[in-house]
Formats: structure tokens, sequence, C-alpha cells
């Protein structure tokens, strides 16, 4: 009974005990700190001593460690900015990885935790564990989405397996491996098929897989610090989204109960009362470059600039609440239906077009400041749009002080 109590032994089950309520009170200390510096500015990297570093280490490399734990010790470890320490936890991330030791050979047999290393480790050295992965038959589904989802994001040379999972039986595999797939090789042919089905099939469920897709497409991703084809990526994303526009398809929001839960962001056809929701990241997020190119080059034709802006109505509460703006930089004039010419460069603060209703036909309202004064008008056509940037903004993100 001693010698199994003993706290000095290491192996004994007291001993352990001990040590994993410590490594537990040390991960929610941790966590707590991440969580009060998420969104800080000036965020300092998270200090760990040497004594916590191990002891979440050994953590993380015991096979009886339950998976929550092993999750948020690893987090905890991988958001250590402690100099000196990254490149021995980048070797123990890829020998766990790899089981390159007989020590680590537990992680073959639970498949969640290596599905959590993927999903929260970002560097290069578990390419060569998501590549046996993926060409696996046998890899459990939990742990084949994670390697996914990973290649997408690390291994731009997946491509050939991922053109392969596109077509599993199980759609949320053959989903991630599209968005994966889009990332990695947008020239793919598997890909530009699933981008050109809507317009023979116009099936409402094609739409929006390709809408979702092509949102997915237009984000920045980083491969050996360099960008994969953003400027072609984000010219596909603008053409897939002015497909489905002009085939009758909105953009629209909702505020849940909960407001603090945030705005959400959907698409629907004119067709079907049918929402189906899509990342904001489109319109507020890593994806908007899309959408300014696609105004940009919708503005050249009259007749499609109204109607995207008016895609853009962000429909809800029976009122549309999106606003695309726009600033003129070096040229463009926006044209009233009064025949009223307005010079953009004179306008420095930019204009707001809103459509007046989410009606199909609704007129555009414009609205600017002149020397002080806030003026509006109806939009006939912009000229010369290749001098003006734009943005679309939703006013249930604004205070009323702002909306004007």
């Amino acid at each position: 009974m001693k010698r199994k109590l003993s706290i000095d032994d290491p192996n004994s089950e007291f001993r352990r005990e001990i040590d994993t309520i410590v490594a537990r009170g040390l991960i929610d200390s941790y966590l707590l700190s991440m969580a009060r510096n998420n969104g800080k500015v000036f965020r300092q990297d998270l200090a760990i001593p040497e004594t916590d570093l191990q002891r979440l280490q050994n953590l993380i490399i015991d096979s009886r460690t339950t998976l929550k734990d092993f999750s948020d010790a690893l987090e905890v470890l991988l958001r250590s900015g402690a100099s000196g320490r990254d490149e021995a936890l980048e070797r123990l991330i890829e020998a766990l990885g790899l089981e390159s030791a007989e020590k680590y050979r537990w992680i073959d047999k639970q498949p969640e935790k290596m599905a959590a290393l993927l999903g929260l480790y970002k560097g290069d050295k578990l390419i060569e564990v998501s590549k046996n992965i993926l060409v696996n038959d046998k890899s459990p589904n939990l742990l084949l989405i994670a390697a996914i989802k990973y290649s997408g994001s690390r291994d731009k040379n997946s491509s050939q397996s991922l053109e392969r999972l596109v077509k599993n039986k199980d759609s949320e595999i053959a989903n991630e491996a599209v968005f994966a797939l889009a990332k990695v090789k947008p020239s793919s042919a598997v890909f530009k098929a699933i981008l050109e089905k809507p317009k023979n099939t116009d099936n409402d469920a094609d739409w929006v897989t390709a809408i979702r897709v092509a949102i997915e497409l237009a984000k920045p991703i980083k491969f050996d610090n360099d960008d994969l084809h953003l400027e072609e990526r984000q010219k596909i994303t603008a053409e897939v989204l002015q497909n489905a526009i002009n085939q009758g398809y909105v953009f629209r929001i909702s505020t849940p109960f909960n407001e603090r839960s945030g705005v959400s962001l959907y698409i629907s056809s004119r067709k079907s009362p049918r929402i189906h929701p899509i990342p904001m990241d489109i319109i507020l997020g890593n994806s908007s470059g899309a959408v300014r190119g696609l105004l940009r080059r919708s503005a050249s034709h009259n007749e499609t600039l109204l109607k995207t802006i008016r895609a853009f109505c962000l429909y809800d509460d029976f009122r549309c609440w999106g606003v695309v703006r726009a600033k003129f930089i070096g040229g463009g004039k926006v044209i009233l239906q009064t025949g009223l010419e307005i010079d953009g460069t004179k306008v420095p603060a930019g204009f707001g077009f809103r459509p007046e209703s989410e009606k199909p036909d609704s007129v555009i309202v414009v609205t600017w400041i002149d020397e002080g004064v806030l003026k509006r008008g109806i939009l006939a056509s912009i000229s010369d749009a290749s001098h003006v940037n734009f943005s679309v903004a939703a006013n249930k993100f604004l205070t009323p002080d702002d909306e004007e």
C-alpha cells in the first residue's frame, strides 16, 4: 500500500492521478489566459515555464490521457511562444504522428487523438501522416476528415488523393474533399465540374454547393508563405456568384433571438422560400475580395450592376440591411436617373448603394455627403468602374448614427 500510494513513485496510480489533476489545473489556467487575450491587437505570446512545459508534454504522450486533456494540453503547447522550444515541440509532434518510437505506437489505436493532432497543428511536419491516411481505405471517417482538412491547408501535392475522395459515397467526406481541393488545385477538372454543374441542372442543392465551395475558394491560402493563385481563385468565385445572381439567387441575413451570437448569412433563390446558410466570410472576412471583384466587373454592364446590388439586399425583418459602398480613386462617375453626373473623386467619403426593397425590380438608392449635407438619388449607372473600390456592409453591424 505504501508503494502504491507513494507520491515519490512515478509509476504509482496515486502519483499519476495527482499529476493529472495538477496538469488539468495548469491547462485550465492557460486556457483562461488565452481566452482573456483573445482579440487583443498587441496580444503577447503565452509563456510557459519549463516545468509546466514538461508536464504538458508528458500528458500528450501518455496513452491513458483522456481526449479532452490531450487536446487542451496540445492547444496550450501549440499556442506557446516561448523561445527555443518550438523546434523541440515540432519534433515531438512529428514523432507522435509518425509513431516513430515504440512509446508512441498507442496512437494508432486512438484515431480520435490523431484527428485532434491534425486539427490543432498548423505546421508541415504531418504532411506524410495525412498522405497515408488519405490513401488508406480503412481510415475511420473522423480521422479521414481531419486529414482532408489538414491536407487542404498544408499539402499542395494532395490533389490526386482529394480528387478521388470527392467521389466518396459518404457525403461528409466528399464535401470536405471538395473544399480542400478548392484550396489545393482550383484548376482541377473535377473541381470545375462541381462549379459548372448547376448551370446544367439548375438544381437548388447544386447551386448552394457551388456557392459554398466558391466562398471557400476565395480565402487566402498560405503554402510555404506564398498564396496559391489568389487572384485566379477570386475570379472563379466571382463568376460562380454572378451566375447564381443571374439565376435569381440573393443574399439574406438573420438575427437570432440571442443577438450576442451575431448575425448569420444565407443565400436563397427568388423561386423558393428555402434559405441556406453560408459563411459570413464572403462579405466581412477573408473571402470578401471576390465580392469586390464581382461588383467592379458587374459595373461595366448597367443591368448586371443593378441586379448584383439588389442581390446584396441582405433582407431581414421586412427591410434591406445591405449597403454596397464605393470609393472612387482617380476617376469614375455616378449617374443618377435624373441625368445628374457626380464626379466620384469629389466625394471622398464615397457612396452608398442600397436596394429600396427586396423586389427584383427595386430601384437603387444612392446616398453621399456633399459639403456636410446628406444627399440622395436613384442610381442609373456608374461610369469607369475600374477606378472604384467596392465593399458590402450590413447595417445591423452598425450603430444607428452610422447607418446614414
